[in-house]
């Protein structure tokens, strides 16, 4: 059916830890207590299982980033593609954004505009982490994923800046 990721007041949150309505197909994930809260939701539609995964990852990359991915599985192990891209992209991308920042980046002309050094090293991480994110997938022998795949949507807040990234 879909998945849902918003800023929720603390009573919808408190309400969900007290009915345990946490899902094995979202997470969420916070490095510290923050001071405001996150919410997933998912519902399970009517064709069968639910072959979306979502994360939202508060304080990432540094304090006050997140990390918010929706991840729409597909094929028969679409639920098992899903839940890898949302375990293990966030992680994979901090580390190719660490590495993007040893290299001088070519600022990409943008109308006239340059967009900031930092913003440029975040596109190029984030196209070098899906690269590879498609090739541990594929690497999996003990995983048929020639129908089977996710789409993701991921949005990566830093200090002065968001981005969006559809893959």
């Amino acid at each position: 059916m879909g998945i849902c990721i918003s800023i929720a007041s603390s009573e919808i949150h408190d309400q969900a830890e007290d009915q345990h309505h946490f899902h094995e197909n979202v997470l969420y994930f916070t490095e510290t207590i923050p001071h405001t809260h996150g919410s997933l939701y998912s519902k399970q539609g009517t064709k069968g299982l639910n072959q979306d995964a979502a994360i939202l990852y508060q304080e990432y990359g540094i304090e006050g980033g997140a990390f918010c991915g929706v991840f729409d599985g597909h094929g028969k192990n679409g639920h098992i593609v899903s839940n890898m891209v949302r375990n293990r992209l966030p992680s994979l991308l901090v580390s190719q954004k660490y590495g993007v920042a040893k290299l001088e980046p070519t600022p990409e002309s943008n109308n006239g505009r340059r967009p900031s050094k930092d913003l440029v090293k975040w596109k190029q991480a984030c196209i070098s982490a899906f690269k590879v994110m498609n090739k541990e997938i594929k690497l999996q022998h003990n995983l048929d994923c020639s129908t089977s795949g996710t789409t993701a949507v991921v949005v990566v807040r830093q200090a002065g800046f968001g981005c969006q990234f559809d893959f």
